[in-house]
């Protein structure tokens, strides 16, 4: 079809690298069968870190809400009715194992249900409570006799009607609690006026469309004025996502897997992930975005003694607002040379244990990056993964040897420290809120100062880790497939304009490319990845692509060159290596050089004429 007409492929790059979206365009022609020939163009969108998914927030977001809100009433809250009376507030319905789906021990819920709730009333009363994302009512009946008055918002029917027919029979809620039907969206134009000093945002997060949704929704939040602590609990870790998948890799694998198994699985996840991660720099920097309402922030990891993905990967944040006529919080500072990290210094939990003893009487104990019990194994992991490429033949006994490494290095759990602290006889304040740059480890500072106002917990000015990290990276971003169709329509469409319609392509999304060292893109079996395999869409792995930019650096000008041993015969460029990695900068005209993929917000767009539109996505390492 293509070879029937004369095709300037520069045409194309040059119409595309007009577009103020597009970063990088790169144009292939692709023999197919017969005469015809198939034309690839390589497009690499730009973006900036002040580009979010806020342009996405409207009728796609308020469309990702309703689905999720519409699934858990059809079918997670479908059979409610029939929950045993006993098992109000701990029916735990709807909730499996993000591992492998299966029902997580009724046990293991209690004891993180309990730890939900003492984390949320830190020793003193709960109040007035704003609940967003009710559920089945789990918080609000095991806050039943701590509460004065209780506004629950749930997008549920069924959720809804459960609840407000369990308060009806619950000693101690009756005229305490409003349950209406609404989305976090609609708390700014509720019919009544509410007056919470609570509010609750406990498992939900996950289900939001972007975090610039989480945002304003905490905006709105602020907004009122009786409003002194939001707690925002079962936080997926977007730091730790990496660790996570390998866990649950394990599951199906074993240790006896491949190396390369281990990262085609985690990779795979990684890029279909559907909900909303979050870093914990994300709810630090929030003193800081909103200066006039946020005072402080605290990142907890969950204590318990079940080692499951809701105690590894999960954590609470505590916004503390400056509420109107209070007093400000007392936070107790630390100064910087008084940290003892628990790693450099080779400590142990015997050697941890005399230290706290012999300091605890004189002044605050205050120990950093201590490696996490719980997940050792998955940071060894991932660890072998980002460390070659990642199908280099690796013996099967490989990760067996990381899982005796795993258990000999000392490390210590949220629990194993609040044992510790009871031992000694002092308390222990915690803080998850560098899990970036610590790779999941915790900072804790042991102390015997007095409880303030009847709060348990002391605060503490822990450091955190947001660094120079930009706000896209410190979340994922479940409406990228969103964002990336509309690219694809909006060049299709700018293509569909500027070009003969003999050589208008369809678009293809391709997540992440390799370059050389000096800049080049890597092609090595491209186009034969896309050639007989329409129906096959297995991913490239990074040694599939390499190939020696040199061998082709002296390309002719114009025309398509002939097949090299490093070229296939199946994918040829009309212009050198050179024209094929060029990367226009607006300022300097230079290209960019990098091996690694482009970070994740960026993303490739391949367009090629055939008939169908797909997401691929290659190998490559996150760049956080």
């Amino acid at each position: 079809m293509a070879a029937e007409h004369h095709i300037d492929l520069g045409q194309i790059e040059h119409a595309l690298r007009r577009e103020s979206s597009v970063k990088d365009a790169v144009v292939l022609l692709q023999p197919g069968k017969g005469t015809e020939t198939r034309l690839l163009c390589f497009v690499t969108l730009r973006e900036s870190d002040d580009q979010s998914d806020s342009e996405l927030d409207g009728d796609e977001a308020l469309s990702l809400v309703h689905l999720w809100g519409d699934y858990f009433d059809s079918e997670t809250y479908s059979n409610m009715a029939n929950v045993q009376a006993d098992l109000t507030g701990r029916d735990f319905i709807g909730w499996v194992s993000a591992y492998d789906g299966s029902v997580i021990d009724g046990a293991e819920m209690d004891e993180w249900l309990d730890d939900t709730i003492a984390t949320i009333l830190d020793g003193g009363h709960s109040g007035h409570i704003l609940e967003i994302g009710t559920g089945s009512g789990m918080v609000l009946f095991n806050l039943a006799g701590e509460l004065q008055t209780y506004v629950g918002l749930e997008p549920s029917a069924h959720a809804v009607s459960f609840v407000t027919k369990r308060v009806a029979s619950t000693a101690g809620l009756k005229n305490k609690v409003d349950m209406i039907r609404a989305t976090a969206t609609d708390l700014a134009r509720l019919d009544k006026p509410v007056s919470p000093g609570l509010v609750i945002l406990n498992s939900v997060i996950q289900y939001f469309p972007g975090q610039d949704y989480l945002f304003r929704i905490i905006q709105d939040i602020v907004k009122l004025d009786t409003v002194e602590t939001i707690f925002i609990g079962d936080v997926r870790s977007m730091a730790l996502h990496r660790e996570f998948l390998v866990a649950k890799a394990l599951r199906t694998t074993g240790l006896k897997a491949r190396k390369d198994e281990i990262w085609e699985m985690v990779t795979q996840m990684e890029e279909s992930e559907p909900e909303l991660l979050i870093d914990p720099a994300f709810f630090i920097e929030l003193a800081s975005r909103l200066p006039d309402r946020i005072e402080h922030v605290e990142i907890l990891p969950k204590k318990m003694r079940a080692d499951n993905e809701l105690s590894c990967f999960r954590y609470a944040a505590v916004i503390y607002v400056k509420a109107t006529m209070q007093q400000p919080l007392k936070l107790h500072n630390i100064d910087q040379e008084q940290w003892t990290d628990f790693t450099k210094q080779g400590l142990t939990r015997a050697s941890l244990l005399e230290l706290v003893r012999n300091q605890i009487r004189s002044s605050p104990v205050p120990i950093c990056n201590i490696p996490n019990r719980k997940f050792n194994l998955e940071r060894h992991i991932v660890d072998l993964l980002n460390s070659q490429e990642p199908d280099i033949t690796v013996d099967t006994n490989c990760l067996l040897s990381l899982h005796q490494s795993a258990q000999c290095l000392p490390s210590l759990s949220a629990i194993d420290l609040v044992d510790l602290a009871r031992e000694v006889g002092c308390q222990v304040e915690l803080s998850w809120a560098r899990q970036h740059s610590q790779r999941g480890g915790l900072d804790a500072i042991f102390h015997c100062y007095s409880q303030v106002e009847n709060r348990r917990r002391v605060l503490f000015q822990f450091p955190s880790d947001r660094g120079n990290r930009g706000l896209l990276t410190l979340s994922s971003h479940p409406l990228k497939h969103t964002l990336q169709r509309k690219a694809q329509k909006m060049l299709q469409s700018m293509l569909q304009g500027k070009l003969p319609a003999h050589i208008v392509p369809r678009v293809i999304l391709w997540d992440g490319i390799f370059r050389t060292d000096d800049g080049h893109p890597i092609y090595k079996d491209l186009a034969n990845h896309f050639s007989g395999r329409q129906g096959h869409h297995s991913r490239i792995r990074p040694d599939d692509l390499l190939v020696e930019a040199e061998a082709h650096s002296h390309a002719p000008e114009s025309g398509v060159p002939t097949a090299t041993e490093h070229i296939p015969s199946a994918c040829h460029h009309r212009t050198t290596a050179t024209r094929l990695g060029m990367s226009v900068d607006s300022s300097t005209g230079t290209m960019s050089s990098t091996r690694v993929p482009t970070p994740t917000a960026t993303f490739i767009i391949i367009i090629i004429i055939i008939p169908f539109i797909v997401v691929y996505s290659p190998i490559g390492r996150r760049t956080c």
